[in-house]
């Protein structure tokens, strides 16, 4: 099975490869705004939008009189853009978005270019054209091996800037293996109030309840609290109370420290009085707020 997959990574071009990229940025954005005037005043006086190719076919007339700066950039970014461009406009009429627009330089979203042609792949460089080779700030590794076993082929890199980083995006096309047939019968799933799960069949499937299962045996005691701190040498310290209602934990004694590993148990009491732990001092602790519910510091 054959899909279509981008491969992800972050660039770090030297300063002439910076200026190289944002100038193939600005031919596409450039490209892209001169071919979208050129459709406004075609539908403006009623002619038929024209078509990527024949805008690429203007373009090449006009740049050589109106951009003496095309030679510095690959051809691939302007005709790229103008197929955008097509493709724009088709779903523009086929009402899934709406009108182009002309792009902008502080738009996120406009600093891309397409380029096609001789696009190759090194461990840590990729090779564009009229760029030449820029250093990734990660391996490629993985898209490496898939092209040596020739699972992957390569359609287009497209540049990317996002504020002071630059990025390029190789789309292409991946081997992958056939999933499975599926077996059986489809069945359908909601998720319902008195049943975890319901099926189609009418099959319901109960709340996998991990608590409960984690409690085990350990007898439920009401009004317990577990306070955070030291062992049972400080019962009597004052610490941060944790109401067992709010967490779920519903045990007393040592079960406490087994439920909540990384808590040591310093006074419990529940309704018979403390807990096996703590002596005589823990006589203050009551189900609720303590009497000293913050440590006290002294001042410097």
């Amino acid at each position: 099975m054959r899909v279509k997959q981008a491969f992800r990574f972050e660039i770090d071009p030297n300063r002439a490869q910076r200026v190289a990229l944002a100038k193939h940025v600005g031919a596409a954005r450039f490209a892209y705004n001169w071919g979208l005037s050129r459709c406004r005043e075609a539908l403006a006086q009623g002619h038929p939008l024209p078509t990527a190719v024949q805008l690429h076919k203007e373009w090449n007339r006009w740049k050589r009189e109106h951009a003496p700066w095309w030679r510095e950039v690959s051809k691939c970014a302007p005709q790229e853009a103008l197929r955008d461009l097509e493709k724009a406009f088709r779903t523009w009429r086929a009402g899934r978005a709406g009108r182009p627009r002309f792009k902008r330089k502080k738009s996120l979203e406009d600093n891309k270019a397409r380029l096609t042609g001789t696009i190759r792949v090194f461990p840590r460089h990729v090779q564009l054209p009229h760029l030449g080779k820029v250093r990734t700030k990660e391996r490629t590794d993985r898209l490496l091996t898939l092209l040596t076993a020739q699972k992957a082929r390569i359609l287009s890199a497209t540049i990317a800037r996002e504020a002071d980083r630059w990025f390029v995006s190789l789309t292409c096309v991946v081997e992958r293996p056939d999933p499975p047939p599926r077996q059986g019968k489809p069945v359908g799933v909601d998720l319902g109030l008195q049943a975890f799960l319901v099926l189609s069949d009418g099959t319901r499937v109960d709340a996998p309840q991990p608590l409960r299962r984690a409690l085990g045996p350990f007898p439920a005691a009401a009004g317990v609290q577990v306070l955070l701190g030291g062992g049972p040498a400080d019962c009597g310290a004052a610490g941060f109370p944790l109401d067992p209602a709010v967490l779920g934990v519903r045990v007393g004694g040592a079960a406490a420290s087994a439920v909540l590993p990384g808590l040591s148990v310093r006074g419990v009491r529940a309704d018979a009085g403390p807990g096996p732990e703590c002596g005589a001092e823990s006589g203050a602790l009551r189900a609720g707020r303590p009497e000293r519910p913050y440590r006290e510091f002294p001042g410097k």
